[in-house]
C-alpha cells in the first residue's frame, strides 16, 4: 500500500473519535478563559475523544495590530512600537497568570522572541512608509501564533498534554493575501504528517485559526472569521467526527 494511501486510511479511522474544536477570541481573551477552555477540551478528552483545538487571537488583538500596522504604514513608527508594546505586556502578564516554573519561563522566552520580531517588522514597515497587503497579513498573524502557543502550554500544564503546531506548517493557501484561498489537497496531506500523528500518540494539538502560509511559506491570512475555517478545513481535512465552535456570550443562547 502506497504510503498516500496509508494516510488516508488513518484518516478514515479517526473520524467517530476526533472533534475538532474552535474557541473565539473570549474564550482565550485571558488566563481565567484559557484555563475555562482547558476544562470543556477535558470534558471531551474524558469521553474517550481525541482533539485538535483551534484559537483566535486573544479578544481585540487582531484590531491592536491591524492599528500597529495602519500606524507604521503612515510613517508612525513611535506609536506602532507603543501599540506592540501594550500587547507584549499583555501577553507576558497573561502568561505569567496562567503558567508556572519552567513552562512559563520556556513560552515567556518564546514569545518574547515573537514580539521583538514584530518590532522589526513595524520598524520596517515604518522605514518603508508603505503598509502591503503582503505585510499586512503578517503582522496580523501574531495575534494568533501568540494564543495557540499559551494555550497548548495550558493544555500541558493541566494534564491535557498539549501541543503547539504552527499552524501555517499546515494550512496551506495561494498568495491572494488578505483573503487566501485554501489548498484542501495539500492542506489534508499535511495534516496526515503533522497533526494525525499527535493525536494517536494522545496528544492536544493546538493551532492558531485564521492564519496560513503559501507552498513558499509566506505568511498569509484567510480573512475575518477565518479561525471558523481553518476549523473546518481541520475537521474536513481529518475526517474528524465532529467540528465544534465555542464562544463565550452573555447568558444562553437559543
Amino acid at each position: 500500500m502506497s504510503e498516500g494511501h496509508v494516510a488516508k486510511a488513518r484518516l478514515s479511522e479517526a473520524r467517530s473519535n476526533l472533534v475538532v474544536m474552535k474557541f473565539g477570541g473570549t474564550s482565550v481573551e485571558d488566563a481565567a478563559a484559557m484555563l475555562r477552555t482547558a476544562a470543556i477540551v477535558r470534558g471531551r478528552r474524558e469521553r474517550g475523544l481525541g482533539a485538535v483545538v483551534v484559537v483566535s487571537a486573544m479578544a481585540k488583538v487582531t484590531d491592536l495590530l491591524l492599528a500597529a500596522a495602519a500606524a507604521a504604514g503612515r510613517g508612525d513608527k513611535a506609536g506602532a512600537l507603543l501599540i506592540a508594546a501594550r500587547l507584549r505586556h499583555r501577553h507576558i502578564e497573561t502568561a505569567a497568570e496562567l503558567l508556572c516554573g519552567e513552562l512559563f519561563t520556556s513560552v515567556e522566552a518564546a514569545m518574547q522572541l515573537e514580539f521583538d520580531s514584530l518590532d522589526d517588522l513595524l520598524r520596517g514597515i515604518a522605514a518603508v512608509g508603505e503598509l502591503t497587503p503582503r505585510t499586512s497579513d503578517n503582522v496580523v498573524s501574531f495575534g494568533e501564533r501568540l494564543s495557540s502557543r499559551m494555550v497548548a502550554a495550558a493544555f500541558e500544564q493541566n494534564d491535557l498534554k498539549g501541543a503547539h503546531v504552527d499552524a501555517r506548517t499546515c494550512i496551506v493557501t495561494d498568495g491572494h493575501y488578505g483573503k487566501a484561498a485554501p489548498q484542501e489537497a495539500a492542506i489534508e496531506a499535511k495534516l496526515a504528517v503533522l497533526v494525525l500523528p499527535l493525536v494517536e500518540q494522545g496528544l492536544t494539538p493546538v493551532m492558531g485559526g485564521f492564519i496560513g502560509a503559501t507552498e513558499e511559506g509566506i505568511t498569509t491570512t484567510l480573512g475575518r472569521g477565518g479561525s471558523d475555517y481553518t476549523a473546518a478545513l481541520v475537521g474536513g481535512g481529518l475526517h474528524a467526527g465532529a467540528i465544534e465552535i465555542w464562544t463565550d456570550v452573555n447568558g444562553i443562547m437559543k
